[in-house]
């Protein structure tokens, strides 16, 4: 869809191409929204398997100290 201005005016705009014009702002709106959420789900993900493996390395060499000191 073109620009809403040409050379320093208003472009006229029918109700049925300005309501698509904002449906498709919403669309990218929400999608953005969805990728940011994806994102934040992944990065979670990703702490918490960090800090499992900290958390089970820290055992595996408690125990093996144990074990042979």
């Amino acid at each position: 869809m073109g620009p809403i201005h040409l050379a320093g005016e208003m472009a006229v705009w029918s109700e049925e191409n300005w309501a698509a014009f904002e449906g498709d702002l919403q669309r990218q709106l929400r999608a953005e929204r969805r990728r940011i959420a994806r994102i934040a789900r992944r990065r979670e993900r990703t702490q918490f398997i960090v800090k499992q493996t900290a958390v089970w390395s820290v055992l595996a060499v408690t125990v093996l100290l144990a074990l042979f000191y």
